[in-house]
């Protein structure tokens, strides 16, 4: 016999007591997702702003709403899709038709979104980037280009000694040649020499004979005033005759200098003041001439031909004189103009010791042993007949001269490099920005107060010129770095003239594959600079490109959007990386918590129906 068990009722009450408190936490929690719900409006309203301030710059319109119209529909997409994007896709899957058929419907909704987060994402980066770095900006811009030229201002002078010392190497190469045209050329200068002295006589008068002066003892009828003026034309007579025997011995001087020298190197100091005294004599004997003429046409007839005769006297042995002294002018001019002794006068050891002298780099005698270099090689490749010379030494001598012309670029480069280091690199500069320029003229005219009030007299250490209308304040000692206070815009202006003059000494590097493929019988040491030479063959190219976006991307005026850019590969780019994830954070949020929206909601549904429903009470069998 069965029986029917009764029902349990503690166990009904039990579930009802579950449900309920179930249903009052699904009611709390849905309190909670309205609050979610309004947080993700509140970051989708932020996104709003950020996106549509990015956007102004590349909108240009004054006053246009272009901006926030597109922020607006850009945010609604993201907004919407992002909290229901869990959702579509779930309805998209559960769609009876072919796979790719649901996978092309799911991206009509992927592809809008991921554009529109991207394209919010990147504005509002771009906006929080540049306010982020608005004030600090410059700042990282001057550390960069300073350690940039810091470095490249080492390179370029290793580089360059480098490519000086390999030019040396190949200049001493030549020397023997060079030596050889020189000893030529000296041989042809003696010889013209030898004709031009060979045609010059000596003028055999060293003075003027006393008797053809006349003499006015033997006057006995003249007057008293006639007598005074005939002793005046004597006087100048004996002063002409006695000036004569100076001029005589200069021009005595010169023509032994001329004969006695033995070789163009003995008349090469001493020419050009020859030449210069000769013709200062002639003019002074032509003044003394004209004086002595003077002198004798103010006298009576009686006495006139006695004095005309001495006065014609004593000119004729002048303009004997002179006639001596222009042929031997005309002499050393011969000398002057002609291109073998001009050649053959060169002192090479001299242009040796100053071409490879380590000391003398910034001496004006380096330019002038080139150009005396260059002028013996010319000289010989003008008069050589092409016949008489193998082409070997016409190469030779030509790849010289081009040496030579890298050998002066070396040296100017390196002058202007010593001249960079210790006037542009011991430069410090401390940027005022216009927010914090009122608070240090504020701070500096406390300061002043304060060391007017104060008795304490004792001298600074270093003294300080502040200008508050120019903005700028340095700070110097002599041996020590100059602190510069500038505003933003003469910072960019200096920067810009620093960098410009760094790009033109790139430019004036020695062109290292002239100097490399020409090379030949080299030292070991000589080979290792042109090993360094080769390596660095595209230095020039690559540090121009480099200089060129350095100037560009930092002192030149571009897009706040490539600037935002930038921030994210330079040296200070942590604050642009929180920046972006602040950015993607703001358009994903909505995605993140519509995500989490679904899963609750699926959980939930699962837990409703893992709840059996209310049966009617058990029937229980009994014995």
């Amino acid at each position: 016999m069965t029986d029917k068990k009764p029902e349990n009722t503690d166990t009904n009450n039990t579930r009802a007591t579950s449900d309920s408190d179930k249903k009052k936490k699904r009611t709390k929690f849905g309190r909670n997702k309205h609050a979610l719900k309004y947080g993700i409006a509140a970051l989708s309203l932020i996104s709003f702003f950020t996106t549509s301030q990015g956007l102004e710059e590349i909108i240009s319109s004054e006053h246009s709403l272009t901006p926030y119209l597109i922020s607006f529909g850009i945010q609604v997409i993201v907004l919407v899709i992002g909290m229901h994007l869990a959702n579509i896709l779930k309805t998209v899957r559960k769609l009876q038709m072919e796979t790719w058929k649901r996978v092309f419907i799911a991206l009509f909704a992927l592809i809008p979104y991921i554009v529109s987060v991207c394209f919010s994402s990147f504005f509002s980066y771009t906006f929080l980037a540049n306010q982020a770095y608005s004030n600090v900006r410059e700042t990282d811009y001057n550390i960069k280009i300073e350690s940039f030229m810091n470095e490249e201002i080492a390179n370029l002078d290793s580089l360059n000694d480098a490519a000086g010392k390999v030019v040396l190497a190949q200049v001493q190469n030549y020397i023997p040649q060079i030596d050889g045209i020189l000893q030529n050329f000296q041989v042809a200068a003696s010889g013209e020499i030898g004709n031009i002295k060979n045609s010059l006589t000596l003028n055999p008068t060293a003075t003027i004979p006393q008797d053809v002066i006349f003499s006015t003892d033997a006057i006995t009828d003249a007057s008293e005033a006639q007598t005074t003026r005939l002793r005046v034309a004597e006087a100048a007579l004996r002063t002409s005759a006695s000036t004569y025997g100076i001029y005589y011995s200069n021009y005595k001087s010169n023509y032994d200098a001329l004969m006695n020298a033995e070789n163009p190197d003995s008349l090469k100091d001493s020419i050009e003041t020859m030449k210069t005294g000769i013709e200062s004599d002639i003019q002074s004997m032509r003044e003394q001439q004209r004086i002595l003429n003077e002198q004798v046409q103010d006298q009576t007839a009686r006495y006139n031909m006695l004095l005309q005769n001495s006065a014609s006297a004593v000119s004729s042995h002048f303009e004997s004189l002179i006639a001596s002294d222009n042929d031997l002018l005309r002499a050393y001019n011969l000398i002057d103009t002609s291109e073998a002794v001009s050649s053959g006068t060169i002192d090479l050891q001299n242009i040796y010791n100053t071409i490879y002298s380590t000391t003398d780099v910034s001496d004006g005698n380096v330019e002038q042993a080139i150009l005396d270099l260059q002028s013996i090689i010319t000289a010989f490749l003008r008069q050589a007949n092409t016949e008489n010379v193998d082409d070997t030494a016409l190469q030779n001598l030509s790849a010289c001269i081009t040496y030579l012309g890298e050998f002066q670029k070396y040296k100017a480069l390196s002058n202007k490099l010593d001249t960079f280091e210790s006037t542009v690199l011991s430069q410090v500069y401390v940027i005022e920005y216009p927010s914090t320029t009122s608070n240090i003229t504020a701070d500096a005219e406390s300061t002043d107060a304060e060391n007017t009030a104060s008795e304490d007299t004792t001298a600074p250490i270093a003294e300080t010129e502040t200008s508050a209308e120019q903005g700028s304040t340095l700070v110097a000692s002599p041996g020590e770095f100059a602190v510069n206070h500038v505003k933003q815009e003469e910072w960019i202006e200096i920067r810009r003239a620093q960098l410009g003059e760094f790009i033109n000494m790139v430019k004036s590097l020695p062109n290292f594959e002239t100097i490399t493929n020409s090379a030949t019988n080299v030292s070991l040491e000589t080979r290792q600079y042109i090993r360094l030479l080769n390596k660095n063959d595209s230095y020039r190219t690559d540090t121009l490109k480099k200089a060129y976006e350095l100037n560009r991307q930092n002192l030149e005026k571009i897009s706040s959007i490539e600037q935002a850019w930038n921030y994210l590969h330079s040296d200070f780019k942590y604050m642009a990386l929180y920046c972006l994830f602040v950015a993607a954070f703001l358009d994903l949020s909505s995605l993140f918590v519509g995500l989490f929206l679904f899963f609750t909601d699926e959980t939930e549904s699962e837990n409703i129906s893992d709840v059996p429903k209310n049966s009617s009470p058990e029937t229980v069998s009994t014995i």
